[in-house]
């Protein structure tokens, strides 16, 4: 039953448009009290939100980061020294350096796996590790990597060595990207002190972990 005159009067509703209670009418429109607050409860959610996002920063997680870092750091060096020794005893052949790139593949996916399972860090300039200590020590295992396979390609030695670049290339790229999130931006300088280095990836084949780190590399133009 619609309202009466009487009723919407003993209200003081006497300003409101007919329409707004008259059932028979074509339309509704909210009345713009109803805009009003619709829009308050609107910019109230929202500003809540925010508030909500700015109350939670980012921990510095720059130590965890750094003990991944730091064991992918170790193995490598070990693992280089290793394939370094095989060349030099002429002992380098598919199955000795099989054993070499599986102990990389299993160091980095795991890096990758952990740095994923880290929360992403505010950082620091100041406070050790800093964010260039880590990213200088990731820089050095992939320069280590790098350099031990120099030349390999070439010498012919490990016929299926074309298989093994193709299966830890993208885990070294996934290494990097992952490691760009968790210490945002910490890749940039991996990219960087790369930039001679990198020239042995790209002779030996990995297309993948090369084109990033030439892109990474050019954030920073080189002097």
């Amino acid at each position: 039953m619609a309202p009466t005159r009487s009723w919407v009067a003993s209200r003081g509703l006497q300003g409101v448009p007919e329409t707004w209670w008259d059932p028979s009418s074509r339309s509704h429109p909210s009345p713009p009290e109803t805009m009003l607050v619709f829009r308050s409860v609107f910019a109230l959610a929202l500003f809540s939100i925010a508030s909500a996002m700015t109350l939670v920063p980012r921990a510095n997680t720059n130590t965890q980061i750094n003990s991944i870092v730091d064991v992918v750091d170790r193995t490598s060096r070990q693992t280089t020294s290793t394939i370094n020794m095989l060349q030099a005893n002429h002992t380098l052949n598919q199955n000795t350096l099989t054993r070499m790139f599986s102990t990389l593949e299993n160091t980095f996916q795991n890096a990758k796996n952990q740095l994923a399972a880290t929360a992403v860090s505010s950082g620091s300039t100041t406070t050790t590790p800093t964010d260039d200590d880590i990213s200088i020590t990731l820089a050095d295992a992939y320069a280590l990597v790098a350099t031990a396979l120099s030349g390999v390609k070439a010498s012919g030695t490990v016929p299926g060595f074309a298989t093994l670049v193709s299966n830890l290339d993208p885990i070294l790229t996934g290494v990097l990207n992952q490691f760009n999130v968790t210490l945002p931006a910490g890749s940039i300088l991996v990219g960087v002190m790369m930039r001679d280095a990198n020239q042995f990836f790209i002779a030996e084949g990995f297309t993948q972990t090369s084109a990033l780190l030439t892109t990474l590399g050019a954030e920073i133009p080189a002097n």
